[in-house]
């Protein structure tokens, strides 16, 4: 687990691929907001391993077909931020990441292996958006404390494109790769298991809040984007959330509700929806005017469900 508030730098550089810092210019990012000795110059947020849930990810068919929609939310706490692969600083004050969009999955050949588009609107809705909260600390497994007050919100945007997401499954549909579901720390749900599998995303936001407490010289219509990322089941290195926000202002309204095999369909109930850990960098870039940003690493995306027929564990 990483600690958040600390003033203490960590003299390490991060291990991102060269392409991450080729682009990337820094930006002023007021770790403390309002008070002193929070100001710095950055081009990497690394947020904590967290959390994303596909709404509804179990059909009838056992697998995602293609044209299924799905709801992807998102959340998790920042960890720290550096600038240009240097030495890494702790944030002065917790902040928290919100997300949510609709997918439509545009290839599954095997019920495994999904590939997924952007199927939503291009502006801010109850079903597209994007927060960063300021003075939160998110509790991993009860999902709770992710959405601040509106006057914690330091940026906020929406979805405009998902570039590519896509997740790999293993085993085989009628025998698919099973392991415990929380395998970080003790595990909170009594021997749930899951799908084992792993995918990757790339997200496009457009900013229309940037809060000049927090990032004073970032601005409305500035764009952002998600690149890198990693989705990965089973959780190892955070908690599963027990709940999550399904519009990023009201905390906690959406159960996580995975069921007996997360991932895995199960016969006769249609209403489950597929959990899996979040990972990733944010780096930034202002180009052209007024500025963009681009967050490399946000493991946003969505997965494959497969008919559960027997109880085969891995």
């Amino acid at each position: 687990m990483k600690k958040l508030l600390s003033k203490t730098l960590i003299a390490t550089a991060l291990a991102l691929p060269a392409l991450a810092y080729a682009a990337a210019t820094p930006i002023l990012f007021d770790t403390n907001g309002a008070l002193a000795g929070g100001l710095v110059s950055v081009d990497l947020l690394d947020w904590t391993p967290g959390n994303a849930l596909a709404i509804n990810g179990n059909p009838a068919s056992g697998f995602l077909a293609a044209g299924t929609t799905t709801q992807l939310l998102y959340q998790a706490n920042l960890g720290t931020v550096s600038l240009g692969g240097g030495p890494v600083q702790l944030t002065l004050q917790p902040f928290t990441a919100v997300a949510g969009f609709n997918e439509k999955v545009l290839t599954n050949t095997t019920g495994l292996n999904p590939t997924f588009g952007f199927n939503d609107v291009q502006a801010r809705t109850a079903t597209n958006f994007f927060y960063i909260y300021a003075n939160q600390f998110g509790s991993n497994v009860l999902g709770t404390n992710f959405v601040g007050t509106p006057g914690q919100i330091a940026l906020s945007g929406y979805i405009t494109s998902v570039t590519s997401s896509n997740y790999t499954g293993g085993g085989t549909p009628i025998s698919p790769t099973l392991d415990l579901f929380d395998k970080f720390g003790i595990d909170n749900y009594g021997g749930t298991k899951t799908l084992v599998g792993s995918g990757t995303s790339d997200i496009n936001i457009k900013i229309d809040f940037a809060n000049p407490l927090y990032f004073p010289d970032l601005v409305a219509g500035s764009s952002l984007s998600f690149f890198n990322s990693s989705q990965v089941t089973p959780f190892n290195q955070a908690d599963p959330s027990a709940c999550f926000s399904s519009n990023g202002t009201a905390g906690c309204n959406t159960l996580s509700n995975v069921g007996a095999v997360n991932g895995v369909h199960q016969l006769g109930d249609l209403t489950r929806n597929f959990q899996f850990q979040a990972d990733g960098n944010s780096s930034f870039q202002k180009v052209p005017e007024p500025g963009s940003l681009a967050l490399l690493g946000l493991a946003l995306g969505a997965a494959g469900f497969v008919r559960r027929r027997t109880a085969k564990k891995a």
